[in-house]
């Protein structure tokens, strides 16, 4: 059973960041790390695990990884660059697009403008063949 502590009129409990190891107070039982750095740093269940996205659908993986990257560009951890990877040239129009090679490792992004990255996909797609989710 959780201890709680009463601190200027608000209940709080002490917990340690299950990535750091640090201790910090909180109000939310189900919190589980000190920081939005942790929690983005912190391996995501099942990511980096082969056997945790066998025979999920992939979109949930992408989506895992597509919503790790945005919490990284809003939290500073990485940057977007400023051209594409593929032909060197700013995308002003439509902006860069984060583009996964591999979903297991969400922060490891190639940066392509919208036609490199439609592109990488048709070529992906006609060499593999499309699967369907479903």
């Amino acid at each position: 059973m959780k201890k709680w502590f009463k601190i200027d009129g608000k209940y709080y409990c002490f917990k340690d960041c299950e990535h750091c190891g640090k201790r910090y107070r909180t109000m939310n039982m189900r919190q589980r790390f000190c920081s939005g750095t942790c929690s983005l740093l912190a391996v995501p269940r099942g990511m980096l695990q082969r056997e945790g996205v066998r025979g999920r659908c992939p979109s949930k993986a992408k989506q895992s990884a597509s919503g790790i990257v945005r919490r990284a560009i809003r939290d500073g951890i990485i940057k977007e660059a400023g051209r594409c990877t593929i032909c060197n040239l700013p995308d002003m129009r439509y902006g860069l697009i984060a583009h996964h090679q591999d979903y297991n490792k969400p922060l490891d992004v190639d940066w392509l403008c919208r036609s490199c990255h439609l592109k990488v996909h048709s070529t992906v797609s006609i060499l593999v063949g499309a699967t369907k989710c479903g």
